[in-house]
């Protein structure tokens, strides 16, 4: 993955390069610079994420004009061209010395995020904002903090687990429907 990372950002520094050499971009004043922001942005976006201060970085280039009485305008292609590629360097650094970054689901829709890390202690991390999303708006602060105490305790799993489904039971059934129904039909369980 960190080849086809690389390669597409080398792709954008030679589009870089290519910035007012095109006849079709040419005659207009933008010499292709918004397109080739586009298309790195949208780079970015694949490897960084949505929230990367790369892509306002891109966004602030801006093709600088000088007017000129005696003759034709100028264009400052090379501040442009400099400044694009000081930006794409420095995402290629990044790579090339801390690896790919992990992968951040920042889009639209969003669910329970699964990342199971093979090593020797196999360990898994699960993503329960949901779960505790459905118990706030079903209990208490009173009850959430009795929850919280139990879960804070020095005993055991089984323990703990036991005194929690006590402590739910205690809450009355329509509490705990509540809770149930709230987490069954939440659309980011499902993906919709």
């Amino acid at each position: 993955m960190k080849d086809k990372h690389l390669l597409l950002l080398n792709r954008q520094l030679t589009e870089l390069d290519k910035i007012g050499s095109n006849l079709k971009t040419k005659n207009e004043y933008s010499f292709g610079v918004n397109a080739w922001k586009s298309s790195t942005i949208s780079v970015i976006e694949r490897i960084f994420g949505t929230e990367s201060r790369k892509i306002a970085e891109i966004e602030k280039i801006t093709l600088g004009r000088s007017y000129s009485m005696n003759g034709p305008d100028l264009y400052h292609l090379e501040t442009v061209k400099e400044t694009g590629r000081s930006i794409i360097e420095a995402c290629i650094a990044e790579i090339e010395i801390l690896g790919v970054p992990e992968q951040r689901y920042d889009g639209i829709e969003k669910g329970i995020n699964l990342t199971v890390v093979q090593s020797q202690s196999n360990q898994q991390k699960i993503k329960i904002e949901l779960i505790v999303s459905a118990l706030r708006e079903e209990l208490t602060g009173k009850q959430l903090a009795e929850i919280q105490d139990i879960l804070d305790e020095s005993a055991d799993n089984q323990s703990k687990k036991i005194k929690t489904i006590d402590k739910l039971k205690s809450f009355g059934i329509d509490t705990l429907s509540g809770i149930l129904s709230g987490l069954l039909t939440n659309p980011q369980i499902w993906g919709s």
